[in-house]
């Protein structure tokens, strides 16, 4: 088949052409319908003698409208099928009709009558002896060839007439590709226009996306992301994080004046005052290292020169009550637990402590040590001791780190300086008096001056230092509201609990000192004594009151004054008489009336407390008036 052509006069394709040039063009055989050839036959306008059966017209002849739908693969998405029609025929891209006049049928047989007559004179004179049947027989055959010449010009002029309307569509066809070619000029025109237009758009957001990358390369070193965000106005609501909001609270710590002069004047990208203040009190001091109290520590620090920098590590246990406690704020229950570890970091050439970190039940070990003091190390902070009691998990630890009687230090895991390690005085005078009072003991001189009880009750100086963390709060003048701070929630009556954020940042509302504390039971005790027949559950004896858990803890004043015969006061009557005096201070503090029945939170005295005031009000309100002076 690579000979073949479209048999269409003027048309010059060919199958061997079309796949040259790439084009799709189908080449489709002449119908086995002998009417539908000879139509075939007569559009392509052919000269000569030629066979129908072997020839082919190009699809380029042919109208869509020709082709039968192929319903199959427009479905499934495939190549469609390109199958005529039975009816159809070539319309597109034919040689134009030849001139032809249309005559008068009666004028033709009127002719063909005139004809025959001429015929017949003719055949009577040629050969008048003819025979009248082959004459009948001629006539006959010549009228069979006029009915057969009939209906060819029947269907000549059914196909001209067809051929006239087809023209007829045409016409109107091209007037309408006109006015689409019109259109789609005008729509290329546009895509034109729309694409320059989005060329420039986006040559100018290239350079706005340069200009910002420039920006913030060159302000990467002064800003944080989020700081650069709000300034090129990427982010209408900014997220601070905790970096910048450290940084910016080193800032007020500075100077609240520049603060405000920076943000509201200059229009640097720095936080609010209700964000610090949010981000003060959601401070995580849970447990482990208080990696926000560190950032405290280093903000703090800055006002600090390096001797004043320089820190012992102090740590202990502190006893708790074994109860179950709900965290609001982290949606979790804690506890129970016995024990907290608590390391101090304190100033030993300034005035200054800070509580780092917090552990329920967990022992001090060389690793939690050592990561602690490299913290420190990152913010300039310099541990050259370390000091705990004697007990047996801290016996373990100095085994870990090579402490012994002829050494004493261990290694800086950063700067390999020397860390001295110090045994807790309180704990070492208390195993030397029990070795005097179990054993005895005979000095290296013979004398035994022996150890007395103002030297037991001496004012350590370190109770006068000031917790870091707060003054750099109360500096920076951001107020953290938490329940916990409140001074007139409950306590559980033990000294050795911390239950509140204000314990690990600094509290001005506790009792100054170890002595005041025991200034205070004696007082509440002397007023159990004396109300002890009707009120005996106020106090006991001090012979058959439970000394501490730790064997090494200095006993308290009445312990070291009583011979068995002194009252030390309940914890529920401690509690209670501690709570109302804080009322009363309260009160008396921000000039409101004592109301002595009800405290300033809404909590209501109970029943029993309320029958002990009406009998011993005198006392309490002499109690109040001593303790309002010390604190």
């Amino acid at each position: 088949m690579t000979g073949t052509r479209c048999t269409v006069a003027t048309c010059k394709n060919s199958l061997e052409k079309s796949k040259k040039e790439g084009k799709d063009i189908k080449y489709h055989r002449f119908p086995k319908d002998v009417v539908t050839a000879k139509i075939w036959a007569q559009k392509c306008r052919r000269d000569g003698q030629w066979n129908i059966r072997s020839c082919h017209i190009c699809s380029e002849h042919f109208t869509d409208e020709d082709y039968e739908r192929d319903l199959k693969g427009e479905m499934l998405g495939s190549p469609l099928k390109r199958k005529l029609k039975s009816t159809a025929v070539p319309t597109k891209q034919l040689p134009s009709l030849p001139q032809c006049s249309i005559t008068n049928p009666r004028y033709e047989r009127a002719e063909r009558r005139r004809n025959k007559q001429i015929v017949e004179e003719l055949l009577n004179d040629a050969n008048s002896v003819v025979d009248s049947i082959d004459v009948d027989k001629q006539v006959s055959q010549s009228t069979t060839e006029n009915v057969s010449h009939n209906n060819k010009e029947a269907q000549y002029e059914d196909l001209l007439s067809k051929c006239n309307q087809l023209l007829q569509e045409k016409s109107e066809m091209q007037k309408l590709l006109s006015v689409k070619e019109q259109l789609l000029t005008e729509a290329l025109n546009n895509i034109k226009l729309l694409e320059k237009r989005l060329l420039k758009t986006n040559n100018a957001l290239e350079g706005e996306q340069s200009f910002r990358l420039n920006i913030e390369k060159a302000l990467n070193g002064f800003l944080s992301k989020s700081q650069l965000d709000l300034v090129l106005g990427k982010k209408k609501k900014i997220v601070w994080r905790s970096d910048d909001i450290s940084k910016a609270f080193a800032i007020r710590y500075f100077s609240k004046r520049c603060y405000t002069y920076l943000r509201e004047t200059l229009k640097y990208p720095l936080p609010g005052i209700s964000s610090l203040q949010r981000w003060a009190s959601r401070l995580d001091l849970r447990q482990g290292l208080l990696m926000n109290v560190l950032k405290f520590l280093e903000i703090g620090g800055n006002n600090l020169t390096e001797f004043e920098k320089v820190c012992i590590i102090q740590f202990d246990e502190v006893k708790v009550n074994s109860v179950y406690e709900y965290d609001r704020k982290a949606d979790e229950v804690l506890g129970p637990h016995s024990q907290m570890q608590v390391v101090l970091i304190r100033g030993l050439f300034s005035s200054w402590k800070q509580p780092i970190y917090l552990g329920f039940d967990q022992k001090m070990t060389q690793e939690i040590l050592l990561d602690i003091i490299r913290k420190l190390n990152d913010i300039s902070y310099s541990v050259v001791g370390c000091v705990s009691d004697c007990g047996g998990g801290n016996i373990g630890l100095w085994k870990e780190l090579g402490i012994t009687k002829d050494s004493n230090f261990f290694k800086h895991p950063v700067t390999n300086e020397n860390i001295y390690y110090f045994p807790d005085v309180p704990h070492l005078l208390k195993l030397t008096r029990n070795w005097l009072v179990d054993t005895g003991f005979v000095l290296s001189d013979g004398k035994n001056p022996g150890i007395t009880q103002k030297n037991l009750n001496t004012l350590a100086q370190g109770e006068q230092d000031e917790y870091i963390v707060a003054k750099v709060i109360l500096k920076c003048g951001v107020s953290v509201d938490s329940e916990a701070d409140n001074m007139l929630d409950d306590t559980s009556g033990s000294e050795d609990i911390l239950s509140s954020p204000s314990d690990v940042l600094g509290s001005h509302n506790s009792v100054n000192s170890q002595s005041e504390a025991d200034g205070f039971n004696y007082l509440a005790g002397w007023i159990a004594r004396k109300y002890k027949n009707k009120y005996p559950e106020m106090g006991n004896y001090s012979y058959a009151v439970k000394t501490g858990d730790h064997d090494y803890v200095i006993p308290q004043w009445v312990q070291h004054l009583s011979h068995g015969g002194l009252t030390v006061p309940s914890e529920k009557w401690s509690s209670e008489i501690k709570f109302f005096c804080k009322a009363v201070i309260y009160r008396l503090r921000y000039r409101e009336d004592p109301i002595y029945f009800k405290m300033p939170n809404g909590k209501e005295y109970t029943g029993h407390f309320l029958t002990v005031l009406a009998d011993c009000r005198g006392d309490i309100i002499c109690l109040t008036q001593t303790w309002r002076m010390e604190i």
